[in-house]
């Protein structure tokens, strides 16, 4: 499959598929290899810049390249070579560090790609109210709890006289 110009591949399995997070929080992307390489390439494609942004690569000694204007102290790769992965940290998100995230190898003089992390990092609005570890937000006529970790938990319709927010796994 061709997407921006680079194979995908189910040679790489990249999880999870959707991050929704706050600004200033951090995350974690990861990525299975079942093949060979030298080490990882990650990548980002913002649709807002419709750029495709090389971050980093990581040799198989754990030692990192990173792309121009790429701040070292924001992303870092971790290795865990006995189940062949490789976990992209980016920290002191911020809505500009949005984009879909890709995990790469480089193969026969082709650069193979995961499947790919929608990142979409929002900023923590006055609105919002705080319940415990999640958020209630409102947009539209729907109210949508948010948990950091997980994403949309419980989603319900609203009216103009009653909103409510109910535990909701």
């Amino acid at each position: 499959m061709l997407e921006h110009g680079f194979y995908t591949t189910l040679l790489l399995t990249q999880t999870p598929g959707h991050i929704l997070t706050q600004t200033n929080n951090q995350t974690e992307i990861l990525c299975e290899l079942k093949k060979e390489h030298t080490g990882v390439y990650w990548y980002r494609w913002s649709q807002e810049r419709q750029h495709f942004e090389f971050l980093l690569f990581s040799n198989t000694l754990g030692k990192a390249t990173y792309g121009p204007n790429v701040k070292q102290d924001k992303f870092s790769v971790h290795e865990a070579r006995s189940q062949g992965s490789y976990s992209l940290h980016i920290s002191h998100l911020h809505p500009s560090d949005s984009g879909t995230y890709y995990c790469s190898v480089s193969q026969s003089s082709q650069l193979l790609l995961g499947s790919g992390t929608q990142l979409t990092v929002g900023k923590q609005h006055p609105g919002a109210s705080k319940m415990g570890h999640q958020y209630l937000v409102i947009s539209g006529h729907f109210a949508s709890k948010i948990h950091p970790d997980t994403g949309v938990q419980k989603a319900s319709a609203t009216d103009n006289q009653r909103q409510s927010c109910q535990q909701g796994r």
